[in-house]
């Protein structure tokens, strides 16, 4: 369903219909080694797919996760007839799996997703994107590393439809 856009409502409302993504990465374990990695994301509504490569403590291996993406905030705020840029931050609690060389297996995540918008993407949007992770392994929760991932991002904002 198409909801007609409307140049006094807020479109960043809500989660995501849908969000395809690539990004690239780096950075460090528990015992200050960089790391690299590389992947995509897939989702909608609340919820994400991320399917990974990455350098680990020296080995290389996959990682696949699944994690909820629920809106938080937007910086600036919205205000009605305007066409600026703006933040929108998510947060991305998430349970995965890492196989390849390491000590890593099963994790949970905590993640924080920034993407830039502008108030006129309520027909989708390819925009950049920062996320901010820290991973906490099952076996050793303060073993895990943290990451910074940079990408772009195609958004279709919940109230938009795809036509």
């Amino acid at each position: 369903m198409h909801v007609a856009p409307r140049d006094d409502y807020d479109y960043s409302k809500g989660f995501l219909l849908l969000m395809l993504a690539a990004g690239a990465g780096g950075g460090w374990d528990s015992a200050h080694q960089p790391t690299a990695f590389g992947g995509v994301k897939v989702g909608g509504g609340p919820f994400a797919l991320d399917l990974q490569y990455d350098r680990l403590q020296g080995h290389s291996g996959f990682s696949t996760e699944g994690s909820a993406v629920l809106p938080l905030f937007r910086v600036p705020g919205y205000r009605h007839f305007s066409e600026r840029k703006f933040v929108k931050f998510f947060a991305e609690p998430g349970l995965g799996y890492r196989a390849g060389g390491g000590q890593f297996g099963g994790y949970s995540s905590a993640k924080v997703l920034a993407v830039l918008l502008t108030d006129t993407w309520s027909d989708g949007w390819v925009a950049p994107y920062v996320e901010f992770q820290r991973r906490f392994p099952f076996q050793s929760p303060l073993q895990g590393d943290n990451r910074v991932t940079v990408g772009v991002m195609l958004a279709v904002c919940e109230h938009c439809g795809l036509d």
